[in-house]
């Protein structure tokens, strides 16, 4: 026999003993498999699933011979029953070892495992959780569902310390919980979501004092709630907003006292409220940052001592009100403000005696208008009638302080008489002149008189002299210069 010259004998060789393998291990490979099919979960249970619903379809058949039951002691008892019975025990069996064993270990045993290790992923059931196998400190304490902690449990920290006990969602603070200061201390006890402070929670200080009662959102104070100081006495009762007071609410000292109520924006008083000392208010109106800037006021220094008592708007005095001297306490103006100042009718007061100044009508903290001024000695009215800027003007009536008898009577102008006028003795109240003024002296047309009413001249008068000669009693004298007695006239005022 002859090769073709590519003929390799190696190469057939190993073809022919390929094929030979074939031929015999093809059926065993058939029967592997028919094996595995047979034995494997899924065979079994389509087989008991068959067997089950034939059965079902037969069970409630009566049997129709003795060789359709068992004798079992003195009883018979159908075959049928006894394959159901059989079955049914057999799957029970599998979805105990399924089903029932690891729901068994997850309620009731805790497993431990290092924390972030494989064992952790899709692990579902209680845990301690573990630094690492050699030092075995515990981190968590709880449940794991799929490899997430979720549910109740106890987070420690590295060094051992109770940092939280509470709710998880994924690892996070969610629902309710108590969270721990290091010394072992509660700092939160309250609603959690997502690791912040959220819902209805107290929230203590270090040492243990409760520093705030009420609502969180995103961790911070919002709503309603109540703020403490450190021993606990309160500090502030009202609405919240991102860890701020605003809203209404009320404002406490240390002592437990009232100092504001009213509306709050930005931790500080905005809106209308009631300011308080010592039980009573101080203001009552609206505030501006802080600032009080219309209503009604009692206004005090830094030592205590009431200054004002009345009406603000934008922090001035307006309407009617009343100032003191906080030295003395005694009451310097009581009446009308506009803009911070005496404006309108009112009473001036010394600070010092608390006697009456001035009553009248008032412009720009000036006796404007109508007003009566007093003397601070004897208390008798020093003039009554018209001013302008502090100085008589217009008509009016001017008094000798000490005897109240009438010195005065007709126009001013710049604080001097000036115009039609009457000038009297003030010790008698005889008439001495009764003619024209102007700027304090004898001016225009008058007529003078001497001590016993006796018309002694009657004329012109220019710059207070006359140059005329005089009859009196009726002799004639020479020509004379007559000057006004009782000379110039201006307002003083007392503050």
């Amino acid at each position: 026999m002859k090769f073709p010259s590519s003929f390799n004998l190696v190469t057939v060789f190993n073809l022919f003993v390929k094929k030979t393998q074939r031929i015999f291990v093809a059926p065993i490979q058939m029967l592997y498999r028919k094996i595995v099919r047979l034995i494997s979960p899924q065979s079994i249970v389509g087989r008991v699933s068959e067997d089950i619903r034939g059965e079902v379809k037969q069970i409630t058949q009566k049997p129709t011979s003795l060789e359709e039951y068992f004798l079992i002691g003195d009883k018979y008892v159908a075959k049928k029953l006894v394959y159901f019975l059989a079955i049914l025990t057999i799957v029970v069996a599998i979805l105990f070892i399924q089903q029932g064993i690891p729901f068994i270990q997850s309620k009731f045993f805790t497993k431990t495992m290092v924390i972030n290790s494989t064992q952790v992923q899709n692990y579902s059931g209680k845990v301690n959780l573990v630094n690492n196998r050699e030092d075995k400190l515990i981190l968590f304490v709880g449940r794991l569902a799929d490899g997430r902690i979720n549910g109740q449990g106890t987070l420690y920290d590295y060094d051992g310390n109770l940092l939280y006990i509470g709710e998880f969602l994924n690892e996070m603070y969610s629902g309710y919980g108590e969270l721990y200061y290091p010394n072992g201390n509660v700092r939160y006890k309250g609603n959690f979501l997502m690791n912040k402070y959220s819902g209805q929670g107290l929230l203590y200080t270090e040492s243990g004092e409760l520093r705030y009662s009420g609502q969180f959102s995103d961790g911070l104070y919002s709503g309603e709630g109540t703020l403490y100081y450190d021993p606990g006495v309160k500090e502030y009762v009202g609405t919240f907003s991102e860890g701020m007071f605003n809203g209404l609410g009320t404002l406490y000292d240390q002592d437990g006292q009232v100092l504001y109520t009213g509306s709050f924006a930005n931790n500080m008083k905005n809106g209308a409220g009631k300011l308080y000392k010592d039980g009573k208010v101080l203001a009552n109106g609206v505030f501006e940052d802080d600032e009080f800037m219309g209503g009604s006021s009692t206004q005090y220094d830094d030592e205590g001592n009431i200054t004002y008592e009345g009406k603000l708007v934008d922090g001035l005095y307006e309407g009617k009100g009343i100032l003191y001297d906080p030295a003395t306490g005694n009451i310097v103006f009581e009446g009308e403000f506009k803009g911070g100042k005496y404006s309108g009718e009112g009473k001036l007061y010394d600070s010092e005696t608390e006697s009456l100044v001035y009553e009248g009508e008032f412009e720009d903290n000036k006796y404007s208008g109508e007003g009566k001024l007093y003397d601070l000695v004897t208390g008798n009215i020093v003039y009554k009638g018209g001013f302008k800027d502090d100085q008589y003007s217009g008509e009016g009536k001017l008094y000798d302080p000490a005897t109240g008898n009438l010195i005065y009577d007709g126009g001013f102008e710049e604080g001097q008489y000036s115009g039609g006028g009457k000038l009297f003795d003030s010790t008698t109240g005889n008439l001495i002149y009764d003619g024209e003024f102007y700027m304090g002296k004898y001016q225009g047309k008058g007529k003078l008189y001497n001590a016993s009413q006796v018309l002694i001249y009657e004329g012109d008068f220019y710059q207070g002299q006359c140059e005329q000669k005089i009859s009196d009693e009726g002799s004639t004298t020479p020509s004379q210069t007559l000057l006004i007695m009782q000379g110039e006239r201006t307002a003083q005022r007392t503050q």
